[in-house]
């Protein structure tokens, strides 16, 4: 469970030495914008590993 108002996505790909840290501050009407967010980011970042939930 998230904090009010803050929702994280935090990914590590170890392969190519990388992070994304995603900490977005919205209500919760819309509380998968992080993971859109974090699948749209590494889609084009690192398309070989995509973020799903």
């Amino acid at each position: 469970m998230a904090i009010a108002g803050y929702i994280t996505v935090a990914v590590y790909l170890p392969d190519r030495e990388a992070t994304l840290a995603v900490v977005v501050n919205s209500d919760a009407s819309k509380a998968k914008f992080a993971e859109l967010l974090a699948s749209t980011i590494t889609s084009i970042v690192t398309p070989e590993h995509v973020y799903f939930l």
